[in-house]
């Protein structure tokens, strides 16, 4: 056996050996991946931050039942509670960057705008990185591989420093004009953190009226600041991340549509199976049915 094909059955081991486990940083190269396809198709729910950079091949991977393309110079962002798994890989190299929220806020600059629960929610599920600038990012992927591997002195707050870098290129990359338009700068907070609270709320509170009342803003001033920044009234807002959960939930657990419904804090099986039909023509029943062989139920 070479040394490189020894170094990557020991790195693919150890991939599958921790992935059970919750480490505050990682890293990884998509050399690794490419041979133990089978694997990476488990669908799994990330409970921590993942930036994935393509620097060459192609295939495709699943971010909460959306398939995306992958293509050199594309950098995806997976947050906390996603459900993600691998389609297909096709010679892809590059990076996959694992960090728990308690890594990224080890350094607070003073800077509210690049706190994990800020910037990092306000990211987009993929960016295209313009081709003169690809290899200063691959740069800032490899820098960051460095610190990791060798660990020298502060070699964990030096990758907190990039991680901010990283991110606020991937804002800056944003074709959004919002984020960089004062004008629209206090709309925008507003809706951030309304979204914010929806992820924490929303199993309790499902009218925008109530997060209107937490935010000290009306309900009619929330409606039209989401219409502005997103395009959707508010309630589409919750009502949408209401689905995403009950579709996680049909799809990668065993639970019964009556337990689900209890979970997501219905007061009857047949009011959320007609709230759950209304946004996806599908029953939930249904969609268990049609989606669970496509599926591999396998939340780590």
């Amino acid at each position: 056996m070479t040394e490189e094909n020894s170094l990557y059955n020991s790195s693919i081991q150890n991939i599958k050996a921790s992935a059970g486990t919750k480490k505050e940083f990682d890293i990884y190269r998509f050399e690794y991946y490419n041979s133990d396809i089978e694997y990476l198709k488990k669908s799994r729910r990330y409970d921590l931050h993942a930036f994935i950079f393509i620097t060459e091949g192609s295939g495709s991977h699943i971010i909460d039942f959306i398939e995306y393309p992958l293509k050199p110079g594309r950098c995806f962002y997976i947050g906390y509670g996603q459900i993600h798994a691998w389609k297909s890989l096709k010679n892809a190299k590059g990076y996959i960057l694992l960090f728990t929220d308690d890594f990224y806020n080890i350094i607070y600059t003073g800077n509210d705008l690049i706190k994990s629960d800020k910037i990092l929610s306000s990211l987009p599920v993929f960016s295209d990185i313009p081709r003169n600038s690809f290899k200063e990012w691959d740069v800032l992927f490899n820098e960051i591989e460095i610190e990791f591997n060798v660990k020298s002195a502060e070699w964990r707050l030096i990758i907190c420093l990039l991680l901010k870098a990283l991110a606020l290129r991937i804002r800056r990359l944003s074709k959004d004009e919002l984020f960089s338009n004062d004008r629209f700068k206090s709309s925008y907070d507003i809706v951030i953190q309304y979204k914010e609270m929806i992820n924490e709320y929303f199993i309790s509170y499902k009218a925008p009226k109530e997060y209107a009342a937490m935010l000290n803003i009306t309900a009619n001033y929330l409606g039209s600041v989401c219409k502005m920044i997103t395009g959707k009234p508010a309630g589409e807002l919750i009502k949408a991340r209401i689905i995403l959960e009950a579709k996680r939930l049909i799809i990668h657990t065993q639970l019964t549509i009556s337990e689900i419904t209890h979970q997501l804090g219905f007061n009857n099986k047949s009011h959320f199976g007609k709230y759950f039909k209304n946004y996806t023509k599908l029953s939930p029943d249904q969609f268990r049915k049609k989606y669970a062989k496509k599926y591999i139920r396998s939340i780590l």
